[in-house]
């Protein structure tokens, strides 16, 4: 487990706007310095064997999300997905990872269509899960930036819930519920909440 030291992050980040600007980048950069520096000093064999491994891993924690979010859907059968989703969720190239899921989410290139590509075969729409609810906001603000976006988008549907609700709106509300990302407290609510408000408002 990675833990953020004092000399890990830059000192821009101790600062009032840094801490807005670079909110839970933290581990990143830490994990930046803590286990890719770390593994680069050691033989060849065993950065690519440890790199092998927390891929494994990474891609374990991809497919344990996507069941505790009811997001089977998303479980792509492109290898190249998997492969991208080990790597990011390792935590061994995290500040690479980080920008290129914000280039990807904003521009639609990036490592995960490279790799899936690598695959033709496959499914080619997958993106990083991460990132999969996230907007422009958030990527670039973070948490600030995501409360304030989803607070007017909120805002927006609940005026215009005369008109009935959009499985997005619908996501956007729930968004803004307290401990509804908490393990447990969120597979309750997506395995039971909210396939009981979607049928109530006319959502398939």
């Amino acid at each position: 487990m990675v833990t953020k030291g004092v000399a890990d992050v830059p000192l821009f980040m101790n600062t009032p706007t840094g801490r807005l600007l670079m909110q839970f980048k933290s581990f990143a950069i830490a994990s930046h310095q803590r286990a890719l520096m770390r593994g680069l000093q050691e033989r060849p064999m065993g950065f690519v064997t440890g790199t092998m491994f927390a891929a494994t891993v990474g891609m374990f924690i991809y497919w344990f999300k996507s069941v505790e979010s009811n997001r089977q859907g998303d479980l792509s059968d492109n290898p190249g997905r998997w492969i991208a989703e080990g790597l990011d969720r390792s935590g061994l190239f995290s500040i690479a990872f980080e920008v290129n899921n914000t280039i990807e989410k904003h521009f639609g290139i990036g490592a995960y269509g490279a790799l899936a590509a690598a695959f033709p075969g496959s499914e080619q729409s997958g993106k990083a899960s991460k990132y999969l609810n996230r907007s422009a906001a958030e990527t670039i603000l973070g948490p600030t930036g995501a409360l304030i976006d989803t607070v007017i988008a909120a805002g927006n549907a609940i005026k215009g819930s005369g008109n009935g609700w959009t499985e997005g709106e619908i996501n956007t509300i729930k968004r803004l519920v307290p401990f509804a990302t908490l393990p447990g407290i969120r597979s309750l609510v997506e395995y039971l909440a909210m396939p009981a408000i979607k049928e109530a408002a006319g959502v398939n």
